[in-house]
């Protein structure tokens, strides 16, 4: 993935224009976010695709946006992916961290993520803007004048990305919403009319109409096509305005003028600042006409014990305007070992009627028919079945048939307990042995494996054999023996954890699978501190390749009590240098603080736990959290900097979350200040959220 953008420091004006086949695709082209309470956060992607043959430049990437908008992005697609901050408002003063230029390959994306925070009753609004090469935005009917501004005559363009939130909207509606024009013989010419109305609150202005699909379709607005004479749609409704007013109407005149008489289709799309941007006519001509489809093209069974029989299904389709006739459906190759199950066939011939062209979407009239595998050896079986019918263009569809034997019985995995509630840094023993295998040795499967499915973040505990230190189970074990049905599991984090053993016998059956399907087999564990104050350090390195092994970023968890502010020095800092300080009444034990957990190695976690914390509310002040980057180096090179981390730090009061919040660190001795923990009649966590420098050394 870090081969997907390259960031140039050099500025857009003289070198974005030089490389001018990427090609910009945008989902969706414009924002927009429901109304959210005051306070709440919601969060929208906006994808950049390449579709190009060569790459696409965007630069100067910025926003016009309040401080109630922050705006993210990250590699490619997936959401999971580490985001970089673009633009951020912290205590009402904006940043912007975009860098200068993004080079964007072919075939690769960038996600930009607009998060928006409600402010009382106001509605959002506002855009990105971005300069890019590819100077052929004009011609893509994706956008329409709201969204391109031209740089310069070099070729730059700028691209903006309207952002707009819930308020009255205008809607278009045409009338018909598709149109079938039956069959029409080349050289005749038919015409239909369609009407097009504002059903919305707010004037809506046309940007573009745009055909594709078949040359043999046309369309005119008051007798000029608005491809080649953009004009007509300044004011289509007549009433003297710009746009088209509420309720108002306009017709359009679509054609169609086959050359040849064959299937033809298409679509007619309004391009408008309507609150659905994009409207489609769907267009259909010389369809009238029997059609077949048979799904899927080739059936291919799952592998079945031998003796067994398995069914699997296939759908026969009407794909035309006309019905269509079946009639006959037989086996030509493999009858010994497929079969068609007579209760699944109609009476041939069978009928099934054409599409109806007026629903929207269409609905494809089909009949299910079944195939039955029934293998008589371990071997791979091949057959035939033959569909004939009155398509006029495939009256036989051919589907091949594939199937395998085995001679086997499926394992069955089993757990012997399956629910747990533990405490952070709890160890479970996690016990297959109930599994089974009644043609295995012993009648027990040879494999047990043992999947955590779901964890939570940060979390980077996984079944092992053995603990090395039973007393110290963070450092690890040997891994999972798969030969034996017992493992140990170490709950490094609070929340909760899904394990599933999947079993596996001689003949490399794994239970649960297609194969041999069976509810799966799982340990739930709910871990939930008992501490009263419970917190938890995690971090993310990207550059790190394996944040399990023993080589890492180190990032350290401090603590402070009320009425402290010296972090590292003094005896109240609880930290890794100071894991059990001495707060509550000289000599008493349950009152003070413990770092029970200290990662050194990346990813973490680390935690702090304390029980009997004072009152706040008393002591007029709270008790303060924060994190140190302590150690970014290691690798094959002492001097390698894994680079900049993404930190979260959970605080759970009373055994609940009550915080969880995130920070990027990029620099060694780089101090976050996260938050003070009010401990009272309320409870509760107030984030600081400043970073700062500190050296203790």
């Amino acid at each position: 993935m870090l081969a997907l953008l390259t960031v140039l420091a050099m500025g857009c004006s003289e070198d974005i224009r030089k490389v001018q086949t990427g090609s910009l695709q945008l989902t969706p082209a414009s924002v927009f976010f429901p109304k959210v309470a005051d306070g709440d956060r919601v969060d929208r992607f906006v994808q950049i695709d390449n579709v190009g043959t060569g790459p696409l430049f965007l630069a100067d990437i910025d926003a016009q946006l309040g401080e109630e908008f922050n705006v993210y992005w990250f590699l490619g697609t997936d959401p999971e992916s580490e985001q970089r901050v673009g633009i951020e408002y912290e205590a009402g003063e904006r940043h912007h961290y975009f860098p200068r230029r993004i080079q964007v390959l072919p075939n690769e994306s960038i996600t930009l993520v607009i998060s928006y925070r409600g402010v009382g009753d106001a509605v959002p609004n506002g855009y990105l803007h971005l300069e890019t090469n590819d100077s052929r935005l004009a011609d893509n009917p994706a956008f329409g004048a709201e969204h391109i501004r031209d740089v310069d005559d070099d070729g730059a363009m700028e691209l903006v990305i309207p952002i707009a939130g819930d308020r009255a909207v205008g809607e278009i509606f045409l009338s018909p919403r598709s149109l079938d024009f039956g069959r029409v013989s080349a050289g005749d010419a038919r015409a239909e009319t369609v009407v097009g109305r504002n059903i919305g609150q707010e004037t809506v202005h046309l940007s573009r109409i745009h055909l594709d699909g078949s040359s043999a379709f046309t369309f005119e607005i008051e007798g000029t096509d608005p491809e080649h004479d953009p004009s007509v749609l300044q004011d289509p409704d007549g009433d003297g305005v710009p746009g088209v007013a509420p309720n108002g109407t306009w017709e359009m005149t679509v054609f169609y003028d086959p050359a040849v008489q064959a299937p033809d289709s298409g679509e007619i799309h309004v391009i408008s600042d309507a609150v659905v941007t994009d409207v489609t006519l769907n267009l259909m001509g010389n369809g009238d006409m029997p059609c077949i489809q048979v799904n899927p093209g080739t059936l291919e069974f799952e592998a079945e014990m031998v003796g067994r029989t398995r069914v699997g299904s296939l759908s026969i389709e009407s794909c035309g305007t006309r019905p269509l006739r079946i009639e006959e459906i037989v086996l030509t190759e493999g009858a010994d070992v497929f079969s068609l199950v007579e209760a699944s066939l109609p009476p041939l011939p069978a009928q099934l009627p054409g599409v109806d062209p007026h629903l929207d979407p269409f609905i494809h009239p089909q009949r299910a028919i079944q195939v039955a595998f029934n293998p008589l050896t371990e071997s791979i079986s091949n057959g035939r079945l033959i569909v004939r019918s009155n398509d006029p263009e495939f009256p036989l569809v051919e589907v091949p048939l594939l199937g395998r034997g085995v001679h086997n019985e499926c394992p069955v995995a089993a757990v012997a307990e399956e629910v747990f509630t533990l405490r952070p840094l709890d160890v479970v023993t996690l016990d297959g042995s109930m599994s089974i295998d009644s043609d295995g040795p012993d009648g027990r499967p040879v494999h047990y494996e043992w999947v955590v499915v779901q964890r939570p973040e940060g979390s980077t505990a996984n079944p092992v054999e053995e603990f090395i230190d039973p007393f110290n189970p963070a450092d690890g074990g040997p891994v999972d023996d798969q030969e034996s049905p017992k493992a140990q599991f170490f709950a490094d984090l609070a929340g909760e954890y899904v394990i599933e053993l999947r079993v596996t016998d001689r003949l490399g059956a794994t239970a649960p699978s297609a194969l041999c399907p069976q509810n799966s087999a799982r340990v739930t564990l709910t871990v939930v501190p008992e501490e009263d104050i419970h917190l938890q350090l995690v971090w993310d390195t990207p550059g790190d390749d394996d944040q399990t092994d023993n080589m890492g970023t180190d990032f350290d968890l401090h603590f402070l009590p009320p009425h402290s502010t010296e972090w590292f020095e003094g005896a109240r800092d609880c930290y890794f240098g100071n894991q059990t300080p001495d707060w509550g009444v000289p000599g008493r034990q349950d009152d003070n603080p413990s770092l029970d957990l200290d990662d050194t190695n990346g990813a973490g976690p680390e935690n702090i736990n304390l029980d009997h914390p004072v009152d706040t509310d008393e002591s007029g002040d709270e008790y303060r959290i924060g994190v140190h980057y302590f150690q970014d180096t290691g690798g094959l090179h002492a001097d390698e900097a894994y680079g900049a981390s993404t930190v979260t730090v959970r605080v759970y009061l009373g055994g609940e979350l009550a915080a969880e919040l995130h920070r990027e660190l990029s620099e060694i001795n780089s101090f976050w200040r996260v938050a003070r923990v009010a401990w009272g009649a309320e409870r509760g966590v107030v984030p600081i959220d400043r970073v700062e420098h500190i050296d203790p050394r």
